[in-house]
């Protein structure tokens, strides 16, 4: 992708300028442009040498003698950081803005070609030559700009120039000035890169949305800011959706190391996004033995339960016939479970593409800082479950979204619309859905569970909950809070399940135990009863849920005192 012809003086002069400043480390930039065909073999790692890295700091105390090997740069070589320690960290700590490591960003370019990360099935495969073409659809707020750069020239550079007909940058109300300076020049002088600003933040799913009414192909990939493609992710993408044209897909997608930029090379076939049918919450959940022997190594497409947000494509129309992303949600979050759900109900299918690959670095959301006191996510996945979700799993959604009575719930807003598109579309009762994951997937969905809400205690008045100690997740109590958290259910089949744990004692003790997404908990050793006298009993045992120090679940002998007397739901 070469400048506009229409380049002039004045343009070429801001370009020059904008590299010094879009580039603290400008030698280094010039040692690392990519080359595609060129190998380094283990011999020819070298050493670096940083010059300019900050105009206020002299540059003999930042770099010394590399020697601290951080990982393959953008050209193949091997990146080495300050021996001194103090070096390294005041580096570092310079260099976690928008929790990347930019430093070490910096070092490895803006136009590095990841390596191919296929299957060797996948590189046999065949594609039409007649694909059509589609747009991107990049969504940004106060990004790493090498980060974001990087997003973009990944597609630019390893897609078949022919099947992208534009990149859309939708920057949603970022107000740092270097940021918006660097995006600026490169749409300005990079063909097939349009910039939308949203002088005021509109939040994650309403920006998407802008970008994707503004694309002008037929077909249209959502991607983060911090994102890098690799060889052949694009094809796999478009000819899925030319045979199904109702298809919602995802690439498989792999971990870019924040602070190395390294991909990891993880299996596309272990586990798939789903979320709890109680909390609502993201997780993932593993695919069954059997599944996973039905497959027998295919790369063919893979239903998955939701996409996850950072990548996905679908048919412009499709996508705007089911209403595009709920106007009523609010910032971030829930929308991509909406989408998903609402593409299975409604004709379509949810889809992984094993054959292709890209890269995602993790970081919190930038959108997350938004009203940090509002609860808008809790009204976006209320305004999924009064929409989407029918019947009893609907209500029990709710009731946790409502927070068991003990705090105030927003108000999910205007409905219709929404209600009208599931009509009009003709859309399966929510039980479709469920049943689709339940068949490649062991993970709980409740049917009629015996007892479902927070638990306190009847001494202290505190909450059952659970935490994180030394890497175990361990039973406690807590202030009574009514999140999702402290929601405990008493299942059909006598397990106590809070999220994604479910509690045990471990056989031949009376030592209490959380075991966090398993795929069995048939066992005796999971099986509780809550008797009419307040207690929570251990079947095999015999011995009582009690509150022995503050804070401190145990399993003692049942003699009917108060720390053991539990009122389950609590209501009030």
């Amino acid at each position: 992708m070469g400048p506009k012809v229409s380049c002039n003086f004045s343009v070429l002069f801001c370009i020059i300028s904008a590299i010094f400043l879009i580039y603290g480390i400008s030698r280094i930039y010039q040692n690392h442009q990519v080359r595609r065909e060129r190998n380094f073999p283990e011999q020819n790692v070298k050493k670096l040498t940083v010059e300019n890295t900050s105009p206020s700091v002299k540059q003999q105390e930042i770099v010394t003698e590399l020697s601290t090997y951080l990982g393959p740069g953008a050209d193949g070589e091997q990146i080495y950081l300050p021996a001194n320690r103090e070096h390294y960290e005041y580096i570092r700590n310079k260099s976690l803005l928008h929790e990347v490591n930019n430093f070490n960003s910096d070092l490895v370019g803006l136009k590095r070609i990841l390596p191919d990360q296929r299957p060797e099935k996948c590189k046999d495969i065949q594609y039409p030559s007649d694909l059509p073409e589609v747009s991107i659809v990049i969504t940004f707020r106060e990004e790493s700009v090498p980060s974001l750069l990087r997003t973009v020239y990944s597609v630019l550079e390893t897609s078949p120039d022919r099947l992208i007909k534009e990149v859309i940058l939708v920057d949603d109300g970022s107000k740092d000035e270097f940021l918006k300076a660097a995006v600026e020049i490169h749409a300005t002088n990079v063909d097939k890169i349009k910039l939308l600003r949203n002088e005021q933040a509109l939040g994650l799913m309403r920006a998407r949305q802008r970008g994707i009414e503004e694309t002008g192909s037929d077909y249209f990939i959502v991607l983060d800011g911090h994102i890098e493609v690799t060889p052949g992710w694009l094809e796999p993408v478009l000819y899925r959706l030319v045979q199904e044209p109702n298809a919602l897909l995802t690439s498989h997608i792999m971990v870019l190391n924040k602070e190395t930029f390294e991909i990891s090379r993880g299996d596309h076939d272990i586990a798939f996004m789903f979320f709890d049918q109680i909390t609502l919450n993201e997780l993932w959940v593993k695919y069954t033995n059997d599944y996973r022997a039905y497959r027998n190594g295919s790369v063919s497409p893979i239903p998955y339960g939701i996409v996850p947000g950072m990548m996905t494509a679908m048919r412009k129309s499709f996508f705007l016939q089911l209403g595009g992303f709920d106007p009523g949600m609010e910032i971030w979050g829930v929308e991509h479970m909406e989408l998903s759900v609402k593409t299975w109900l409604c004709g379509g299918v949810v889809e992984m593409l094993p054959c292709s690959k890209i890269g995602h670095i993790y970081r919190a959301a930038p959108w997350q800082s938004f009203h940090p006191h509002q609860r808008y996510v809790s009204k976006n996945m209320m305004r999924f479950a009064h929409v989407w979700m029918d019947g009893y799993l609907q209500k029990l959604a709710l009731r946790v979204q409502h927070k068991s009575n003990l705090s105030h719930w927003p108000d999910p807003g205007d409905l219709e619309d929404r209600h009208k598109i599931r009509r009009e579309n003709n859309c399966k009762p929510y039980q479709y859905y469920v049943d689709k994951i339940q068949n490649m997937t062991h993970n709980y969905v409740p049917k009629s569970p015996r007892v479902t809400g927070v638990v306190r205690n009847e001494q202290t008045k505190a909450c059952l909950d659970h935490a994180t100690i030394g890497g175990n997740f361990v039973l406690i109590t807590y202030s009574c809070t009514g999140d999702s958290n402290q929601f405990f259910v008493l299942t059909e089949d006598n397990n106590i399940r809070v999220e994604r744990s479910w509690l045990l004692v471990i056989p031949g003790s009376t030592k209490l135990k959380l075991l966090r997404d398993i795929t069995d908990w048939s066992g005796p050793e999971f099986l509780w009863t809550f008797e009419n006298n307040s207690t929570i009993k251990h079947t095999v045992t015999g011995k009582c849920l009690t509150e022995n120090v503050r804070q401190n679940v145990t399993l003692e002998d049942c003699v009917n005192s108060r720390s053991q007397m539990w009122k389950w739901p609590l209501t009030a």
